[in-house]
């Protein structure tokens, strides 16, 4: 049986709170497999096919709002990394709900192309806020503004991997992909797994839906993993 329900080890004694926590915190597949009895495959790549779309329902169109959520690079190694951003908007009906990625993007380049790129990609969808990484970006956040770009900045304490299952992987069906999201992105983002090579679009992705959750409309979401997310905030 599990060690824990919810909050509460169910032999304290053997294995206390605290050491779980810190078991979890490190190795999130061997905590479920050993811990929790649900063990998770570390071969198989982690989401199915795409939904793609030509293009929003134009009944719905006008009800949407449009946030960014950018994943900067800042490697020193002649670009090792990839900027990511990912452009979308979550729509719910009828107790149902869609994640429409307008447009989503990796590229390599110096910061004043991506700070031009990204804010030309917010004007020309009209995004309400965009979202910026500022783990290894101080100040970029701010920065944006001389673009004419509200920006907001978020820092990620939650581990990649853990971010990118409580987001991607489980609103995965609900997530609708128009004929504007490159393709290179969205080929990191399917054959994303624990040993990818690059993850910065699954990573932006998981970002935007994160964002998008604590939205009007994305309340209505319902987030098996939240429970899970205290374990990993700062103290």
């Amino acid at each position: 049986f599990p060690v824990t329900i919810v909050y509460k080890p169910l032999w304290e004694e053997r294995f206390p709170l605290k050491e779980l926590y810190s078991i979890r915190k490190s190795n999130e597949k061997y905590f479920q497999s050993m811990y929790q009895q649900e063990p998770m495959d570390i071969q198989e790549r982690m989401f199915g096919e795409a939904h793609k779309i030509e293009s929003i329902r134009d009944d719905i169109k006008h009800k949407l709002k449009y946030f960014a959520y950018l994943d900067p690079a800042f490697s020193e190694r002649n670009g090792n990394d990839y900027n990511a951003v990912t452009i979308g908007a979550i729509y719910s009906e009828n107790n149902d709900y869609e994640i429409y990625i307008v447009h989503g993007e990796i590229w390599r380049s110096t910061t004043d192309i991506t700070y031009t790129k990204v804010s030309n990609l917010c004007k020309q969808y009209k995004v309400d806020i965009l979202f910026v990484e500022t783990n290894n970006a101080k100040d970029m956040d701010k920065n944006f503004r001389d673009y004419d770009v509200y920006a907001k900045p978020i820092n990620n304490s939650i581990p990649k991997g853990l971010r990118i299952q409580d987001n991607v992987k489980i609103h995965w069906n609900h997530l609708r992909f128009t004929k504007d999201v490159k393709e290179d992105y969205l080929k990191q983002v399917i054959n994303y797994s624990d040993y990818a090579k690059h993850d910065d679009a699954p990573d932006s992705l998981a970002g935007l839906i994160a964002e998008l959750k604590k939205t009007g409309l994305g309340q209505k979401v319902r987030n098996p993993f939240e429970r899970y997310k205290y374990l990993f905030r700062d103290k």
